[in-house]
């Protein structure tokens, strides 16, 4: 059981939820209810747009903080690459707010914003809010950022699945399933108490749901 709980802590790292909606919203069919298909739906893009978004993703969601902690750990500024410790948390959290601000810039600057789905420009400033909050929270109590991703995941689906006419609710189903197995692992491994999961899960719902609800729409 211990085995199965640290393997879904890894296959679900925070950073790696954004990734896992972009495919989820790419790879899954689904229609908008927008004459305008390609600009409000994720399936529809070509691959090339596709391929650009998620290495801009990778790199800066994933590569870039992943390198810097392992750098945070060699340096021995933190004692596991998990965060464990609540004091160690503050600075890895500001690095992942400077990547987020990064990849939003980065979106904006290389993408048209009538080219693609606004959800995906308001992505990363969701992240950002999310790991802000996440970071004064944790000067004074332990959250869980597993939560929060998994949270965030959901949170992402939810507000893009609101803008299509259809599309699988399995979907939905299973990013709720994912959030319960990421808490209930946490718990399990003694990383976080019933009530640290429960904040951070509902700081990634709710970042995503005020950002991308919030997050301008280009005019036409």
């Amino acid at each position: 059981m211990r085995f199965l709980a640290q393997t879904i802590s890894w296959v679900f790292l925070p950073m790696l939820m954004p990734i896992y909606g972009l495919l989820i919203g790419m790879y899954f069919p689904s229609e908008s209810e927008s004459a305008l298909q390609m600009q409000s739906n994720l399936f529809l893009m070509p691959d090339a747009f596709k391929w650009h978004i998620l290495l801009l993703f990778f790199l800066l969601s994933v590569l870039a903080p992943g390198f810097s902690l392992l750098m945070l750990k060699r340096q021995n500024r933190i004692e596991t690459l998990e965060l464990d410790n609540r004091e160690e948390r503050g600075f890895p959290i500001t690095v992942t707010i400077i990547y987020c601000g990064m990849l939003g810039v980065f979106l904006y600057m290389q993408i048209p914003r009538t080219a693609i789905p606004t959800v995906i420009f308001a992505l990363p400033w969701a992240g950002m809010l999310a790991a802000s909050v996440a970071g004064i929270v944790t000067r004074y109590e332990k959250i869980s950022l597993h939560a929060m991703g998994a949270g965030m995941l959901f949170g992402f689906l939810v507000m893009y699945f609101q803008t299509q006419e259809l599309f699988n609710f399995n979907l939905l189903i299973i990013a709720v399933l994912i959030g319960g197995a990421v808490m209930t692992s946490r718990m399990y491994l003694g990383k976080h108490t019933l009530r640290q999961s429960i904040s951070g899960y509902l700081l990634g719902v709710f970042s995503m749901v005020l950002v991308i609800g919030m997050f301008p729409t280009p005019s036409l």
